[in-house]
């Protein structure tokens, strides 16, 4: 996942309202995942969910809601924000190298495709 325009909002609005932006999406992530998954920040504006023992179909309808609730964030009542994902499914030859680079694939598509989306593979 990765937050949409980031680097827009820290020039428009200074790096402390992009940190606050980035601490309220990970704390409204946290709040819609089950105790046995995992979000961790993968790099400035983007994040890894794992979650275990989802179908793809399951994971999707999550991440709609998280794109949702993401999308009705209003960061300080001055900014918004949007981000894209890009969703992989575990497989019995899977390595976790080749999912994060899928992964990544898939959520650029979603960035080219316009922001605010999330892109898979089924």
């Amino acid at each position: 996942m990765d937050v949409d325009d980031l680097k827009r909002i820290n020039d428009r609005y200074g790096h402390v309202i992009g940190d606050i932006a980035l601490k309220e999406i990970a704390t409204l992530m946290k709040k819609q995942l089950r105790n046995s998954d995992t979000i961790a920040r993968w790099g400035g504006d983007e994040f890894v969910l794992l979650l275990p023992n989802v179908t793809l179909r399951n994971a999707l309808l999550l991440l709609d809601r998280v794109k949702t609730a993401v999308n009705q964030l209003v960061i300080e009542g001055i900014v918004t924000v949007s981000c894209s994902f890009g969703v992989v499914q575990m497989g019995p030859e899977s390595t976790y190298s080749e999912m994060l680079s899928q992964a990544d694939a898939l959520m650029y598509q979603a960035k080219r495709n316009g922001k605010g989306r999330i892109s898979f593979t089924s």
